[in-house]
């Protein structure tokens, strides 16, 4: 019971927040017992999520799957479990590279991309995740895009290609990565390319034939799992944290209007470009969007400016950033 009641105390009262209970967790609410945080967790998510590995039984096991594979299985749960980025405690991570990709729906054979935003603003307080300036643009400029109209699949494949231009040219102008590099990126848009403007640079598009739109870059349609899976892989179980802070640092410039998101299609040539529906004022949206590089400057983590270097990003600094914050400066 005393477990059970400090988790309450914290809040973890639901299935989906006990779902996020680690052994890190446990441990900073003062569970000095090894085994009963092992025995909870176990409880709760299973032995993998507790450490707890089978012991083979002998080599004619009836088991198709090989000791080699076996280990390399272990061993991501055991990176899973052990990684810590910032203050914040591990959550359940799935345990191949594919499942932490991805969130699948089986019945509609479609992909899913799920952000499990924590939006409480008592759990994101005082957290700190530290990870390089890209995966962090990456988030920013997805959430942009979804409030700009685009749906998950289109912001994510955008983003990416965001991302892959603006830090391939900074890496190019450091001298780090070699002229050719820039060559590979930079986007040529004609007057005939449907193209997005996002934050300055011109983002070509190719139409689908379900009507949704993915980026080109280095001429390659960019399908949405890739910005997925790398800000995934580089904030692991602070992922969450850094979508949440985000979406209400986003959402703050847009709640004080009820004008619901348009999206302007990048199909229309420029100067006549319409937005979907109705076509109500758009100027919360515009603001956004206007501010949105500024506002990236201000949280994004502190690096000296030096290209892929690991900084601390303030998740307090994200939401003192907010339209009517009491802290922001």
């Amino acid at each position: 019971m005393s477990i059970a009641g400090k988790l309450y105390n914290r809040s973890y009262n639901t299935p989906s927040k006990l779902s996020a209970v680690s052994l890190t967790l446990l441990e900073e609410i003062g569970i000095e017992s090894e085994d009963q945080r092992k025995r909870t967790v176990m409880a709760l998510k299973g032995k993998k999520a507790a450490g707890i590995r089978k012991t083979l039984s002998s080599p004619s096991s009836s088991s198709s799957t090989s000791p080699v594979k076996r280990r390399r299985s272990t061993a991501k749960d055991d990176d899973a479990l052990s990684r810590e980025y910032g203050n914040v405690p591990l959550s359940d991570q799935p345990s191949s590279n594919k499942r932490i990709a991805l969130e699948t729906s089986e019945r509609k054979g479609v992909v899913e991309y799920v952000f499990n935003e924590v939006l409480d603003e008592n759990q994101l307080s005082g957290k700190h995740v530290v990870v390089n300036r890209a995966p962090v643009m990456t988030a920013w400029t997805t959430i942009l895009l979804e409030r700009l109209g685009f749906d998950r699949s289109e912001a994510l494949s955008l983003s990416h290609c965001y991302v892959n231009y603006t830090s391939t040219m900074r890496g190019v102008s450091l001298g780090i990565l070699p002229k050719s590099e820039r060559d590979k990126v930079e986007n040529s848009v004609g007057t005939n390319q449907p193209h997005f403007e996002l934050m300055g640079v011109k983002i070509p598009v190719m139409r689908m034939k379900d009507g949704s739109y993915r980026g080109i870059s280095k001429g390659e349609v960019v399908g949405p799992e890739k910005a997925f899976e790398y800000m995934k892989k580089s904030m692991a179980q602070t992922f969450p944290i850094v979508m949440g802070a985000l979406t209400l640092l986003a959402d703050s410039y847009l709640e004080a209007s009820a004008e619901p998101n348009t999206k302007i299609d990048p199909a229309e040539p420029e100067g006549n470009q319409e937005t979907k529906g109705s076509k109500p004022p758009i100027s919360k949206i515009e603001t956004l969007h206007s501010k949105a590089y500024e506002l990236y400057v201000e949280f994004r983590p502190e690096t000296s400016g030096e290209w892929g270097k690991k900084g601390k990003l303030e998740v307090d600094r994200i939401l003192s950033l907010r339209v009517g914050s009491s802290s922001k400066e």
